[in-house]
């Protein structure tokens, strides 16, 4: 590619997100609204909730068993991670390194080991991310 050519972007992103409980169903609004998202996937430790997120916000989503079939999806472009506080790091860690643009929940990590692993695995990341406090969002 010639320098100062730019690499063509997607019309819209896809968004997979991990967890169904309250806090994804903002992010799912979130990610509705904006028109240069769209929602791909949903993956929680209880089918029924993914699949109740699924029906609400897109019916044509992919709903999956499993995290690594989640990250795995060529449809999702970004992982919003909204499981419980004591899982951000390490699924964290897992998006980044599918190449995954991320938006974290806060907190990020519950320790200092998870944070310093979170931050170099965010350095060495080819993505973007985003650390989300759902007030922020909200109206």
């Amino acid at each position: 590619m010639e320098e100062g050519t730019m690499i063509p972007q997607k019309e819209k992103l896809g968004v997979g997100i991990r967890g169904a409980g309250q806090v994804s169903y903002e992010h799912a609004k979130a990610i509705r609204n904006n028109p240069r998202l769209y929602l791909a996937g949903v993956c929680s430790r209880s089918l029924d909730s993914a699949q109740k997120l699924v029906r609400e916000f897109n019916p044509a989503a992919r709903v999956h068993t499993h995290y690594e079939d989640l990250l795995a999806d060529p449809s999702v472009d970004v992982v919003s991670i909204c499981m419980p506080n004591y899982l951000h790091a390490k699924e964290a860690i897992l998006a980044l390194q599918a190449k995954k643009h991320l938006i974290l929940e806060k907190p990020t990590a519950v320790n200092r080991e998870e944070l310093a692993a979170l931050r170099q695995a965010a350095r060495k990341a080819e993505t973007r991310s985003v650390v989300s406090f759902v007030a922020r969002w909200h109206p």
